[in-house]
């Protein structure tokens, strides 16, 4: 058998014999290749994570700096509607 019955699928396929490597012609992982690699870029990518929850976090419990909006020493705040008074003795 030549590299070239070794190398074609369609020949595999007809004289009964599936290579892997055809099949699945995806590499090796990185795990298989370099465990300290595949470590290093977990953490990196773990850690990529957590500062981005953390920001998240930090950026939704953020206090306004301007008093504009939401606090209610400011008159030009938008609040709750005053309530009107209906006197009944009027009519």
């Amino acid at each position: 058998m030549s590299d070239e019955d070794a190398l074609s699928f369609v020949r595999g396929i007809f004289a009964g014999a599936i290579h892997d490597e055809l099949l699945f012609p995806f590499p090796t992982s990185l795990e298989d290749r370099d465990p300290d690699e595949a470590r290093t870029v977990l953490y990196v990518v773990r850690l990529l994570a957590f500062l981005l929850i953390l920001y998240a976090i930090i950026d939704k419990n953020r206090v306004p700096r301007t008093p504009g909006r939401g606090f209610p020493e400011d008159s030009n705040s938008p609040g709750p509607p005053q309530s009107v008074r209906h006197d009944s003795n009027a009519s």
